[in-house]
C-alpha cells in the first residue's frame, strides 16, 4: 500500500493534523479565558464527554505529527551534512513544544475528568494553567521553525516558500506568547490559534513536498552520490567537447 516507510510516516503526520483540528473544533464552544470559573465549571459539567473527547483527539493528533517531524528532520539533516546541528535543533525544539502542549492538554483534561465535583475556582484555575502552559510552547516552536527556515533557504532541501512560512510562523508564535502578558484572554486565545494554524500549514506544505521527493534525497550518501554523478557528467561533457574540438582541428590541418 505504501511505497516506503517514509510515505507512511508523512501520511500519519498529515492525518494527525486533521485529527487535531477535529479535536479543537469539538471544544470551540467552551468558555473563553476571560469568562468566570463558575461558567467554566458549568460547561464542563454539561459537556464532560465532549471535553474529554476533544482533549483525547487533540493529544492524539499532535502526537501523530512526530513521525512527520522526523521525516522533515531526516531531509534537513541530509541537506545540512556534517554535524547537522541546525537540523538537530529543529527536531529537539519541535519535540519540546509538543511535550509542553501535551502537558497543557492534560491540565485541561483533569478539570474535565472531575467535572462532576470541580468548583468554579478549580475549573478556572485548571483552564488558566492550561493556557499559560500552552503559551510557553511558543518559544521552542519558534526556534524550531526558524531553524528549519534557515536550512530550507540555505540548502533548498524544500521549496523556499516553506522556509518563509517557517519565519512567519516563528513571529506569530512569539507574538502569541507575548499576548499572555497583556492580560487579555482574547489576545491569548486568538493569538495562539493563529500561531497554531501557521504551524499546521508549515507541516502540511512540508509533508506534501516531501512526498514528491526521491528516496535518495534523504540520505547524505544519496546526496553525495547525486552530486558526484552530476560532477562526473560535467567532466564527461567537458571532455567530449574538448575531444570534439581537437578532432575538428586535426581534420582541418589534414585537409
Amino acid at each position: 500500500m505504501f511505497q516506503s516507510n517514509r510515505q507512511l510516516l508523512i501520511l500519519s503526520g498529515l492525518l494527525g493534523i486533521v485529527i487535531a483540528i477535529v479535536g479543537q473544533a469539538i471544544t470551540l464552544g467552551s468558555p473563553t479565558i476571560d469568562e468566570s470559573g463558575g461558567e467554566m465549571a458549568t460547561w464542563l459539567a454539561d459537556n464532560r464527554a465532549l471535553a474529554l473527547t476533544g482533549s483525547y483527539l487533540l493529544g492524539l493528533g499532535i502526537a501523530l505529527t512526530i513521525p512527520l517531524l522526523v521525516v522533515i528532520y531526516s531531509r534537513l539533516r541530509a541537506a545540512e551534512g556534517g554535524a547537522a546541528m541546525m537540523s538537530a535543533t529543529f527536531l529537539l525544539t519541535s519535540l519540546a513544544a509538543i511535550a509542553i502542549v501535551l502537558v497543557a492538554l492534560g491540565t485541561f483534561a483533569v478539570g474535565a475528568y472531575r467535572a462532576d465535583s470541580v468548583t468554579g475556582d478549580t475549573a478556572g484555575l485548571t483552564r488558566d494553567l492550561a493556557w499559560g502552559i500552552l503559551a510557553l510552547s511558543a518559544f521552542p516552536a519558534a526556534i524550531a521553525m526558524l531553524a528549519a527556515a534557515r536550512l530550507i533557504l540555505q540548502t533548498h532541501a524544500l521549496p523556499a516558500y516553506i522556509g518563509y512560512l517557517g519565519i512567519l510562523g516563528a513571529v506569530l508564535h512569539l507574538a502569541s506568547a507575548a499576548a499572555f502578558d497583556t492580560g487579555s484572554g482574547w489576545n491569548l486565545q486568538n493569538g495562539s490559534g493563529v500561531a497554531e494554524i501557521s504551524f499546521y500549514l508549515f507541516l502540511v506544505t512540508a509533508g506534501i513536498a516531501l512526498l514528491r521527493q526521491r528516496e535518495e534525497e534523504f540520505t547524505v550518501v544519496g546526496l553525495a552520490a547525486a552530486a558526484m554523478l552530476s560532477e562526473m557528467g560535467t567532466v564527461v561533457s567537458g571532455a567530449a567537447i574538448v575531444e570534439g574540438t581537437t578532432s575538428a582541428g586535426t581534420a582541418r590541418q589534414t585537409n
